[in-house]
């Protein structure tokens, strides 16, 4: 995975899971990665790359949530 990506997948799960104070740090760190790829990839609409990002960024949400879930006690 590109460091682009990872970043802007990152800064989409935090956002999502970030105390409400922190929303709007984190949103407008979403927006900026997402207007640099978007300035990246000529010809292509927000629409179109946020439903191409969309599993790889759900898929990386629930990746989070198995990592910082503790394992059960025995």
């Amino acid at each position: 995975m590109s460091p682009d990506l990872e970043a802007l997948l990152r800064a989409d799960y935090e956002r999502h899971n970030c105390e409400p104070q922190f929303f709007a740090r984190h949103h407008a760190t979403f927006e900026r990665l997402l207007n640099d790829a978007l300035a990246n990839s000529s010809g292509t609409s927000r629409e179109q790359l946020l439903e191409a990002l969309r599993d790889r960024m759900m898929e990386y949400r629930r990746a989070q949530r198995r990592i910082s879930t503790p394992p059960p006690q025995a």
